[in-house]
């Protein structure tokens, strides 16, 4: 498949926020995102689809409001509102011709996971796992997630590295090595609802990035070891894990009274005999601090360095 990159974002270009999942529930958080993006040069046009419980409208409404910023020639890119739940219903319901047609950055995560890597398979379009409005872009506003969301969507230089998060101790080296690769990836959860269904992840010679939050040890286990039964993760050039944010283990447990490994513990367990290199503790994930991966372009891995570098860039 040929891969299509969108146009890069310039100044004063539009960012459109849409809710693709869950809603907002602070108001003011969209308005503090909002300001963020206008101080870093854009314009944002916030788009309305209602509440309906955990969504943020019915599946027709999001995929409605969706489409038409996929026409309207004045957006130039559209970034979800939050994740939460419920992207992955609007997949049946995309016009993926109308989306290869007027290719645009299409950019979240979380849930998000279901359309970025659906739109990327169907289409070829290089979509984007970023910042997100509601979460992300508030008054306190991490300068790396904003500076590298800006190189990233708006500039071509390459290489651009993407190394630890301000603060961390950097990355953990599951297995030693350097692989090279087509970029491709979310969280973790969501990777795993793509199996059996016509949006399945397809991994061949792939770097995959792969995150979550809030998932016990066990759960991990559970989805890498889902993803090793199906075959996906032997099929990998190399394997890159963010940050998994309040996923340690509890002191005690009820359910586990002998203890739990650390998700640390299972990744060497689950991981490091697949005979790739693998690299976790990124900075990019539900952190404060985000990198924006884009799905679709070559990327190269390195333990040695302890870098992720794109070596093509992402917009045209």
């Amino acid at each position: 498949m040929t891969i299509i990159k969108p146009p890069k974002l310039k100044k004063n270009d539009t960012i459109a926020i849409v809710p693709l999942a869950s809603p907002v529930f602070r108001p003011s958080a969209l308005l503090e995102g909002k300001k963020t993006l206008e101080s870093m040069g854009f314009n944002v046009r916030i788009a309305e689809t209602g509440c309906r419980r955990y969504l943020a409208g019915t599946d027709n409404e999001r995929a409605d409001a969706f489409h038409r910023l996929i026409r309207d020639p004045s957006v130039n890119a559209i970034m979800s509102a939050r994740g939460g739940y419920g992207s992955g219903r609007l997949l049946p319901l995309f016009d993926y011709t109308l989306i290869k047609r007027h290719p645009k950055i299409i950019i979240g995560s979380s849930d998000i996971t279901s359309v970025l890597t659906a739109v990327t398979k169907v289409t070829g379009l290089v979509t984007f796992y970023g910042p997100m409005l509601g979460s992300d872009f508030l008054h306190n506003a991490s300068h790396y997630t904003c500076d590298d969301f800006k190189q990233v969507l708006s500039e071509k230089t390459v290489p651009h590295h993407i190394t630890r998060c301000p603060g961390s101790a950097g990355p953990l080296v599951i297995c030693s090595g350097s692989a090279e690769g087509t970029l491709f990836g979310g969280c973790l959860t969501l990777l795993n609802y793509s199996l059996g269904t016509p949006f399945e992840i397809d991994t061949r010679d792939k770097l995959l990035f792969i995150e979550d939050v809030g998932e016990a040890p066990y759960r991990i286990d559970g989805m890498l070891t889902h993803l090793l039964n199906a075959g996906k993760l032997q099929e990998c050039a190399g394997i890159l894990v963010g940050e998994m944010v309040d996923c340690d283990p509890p002191k005690f447990s009820t359910e586990y009274p002998t203890g739990s490994f650390h998700w640390e513990e299972v990744l060497y367990d689950r991981l490091a005999g697949l005979g790739i290199p693998v690299m976790a503790n990124l900075c990019f994930g539900h952190g404060r601090h985000k990198a924006t991966l884009p799905l679709g372009v070559k990327a190269r891995m390195d333990t040695e360095v302890l870098t992720l570098s794109l070596i093509e860039p992402a917009v045209s």
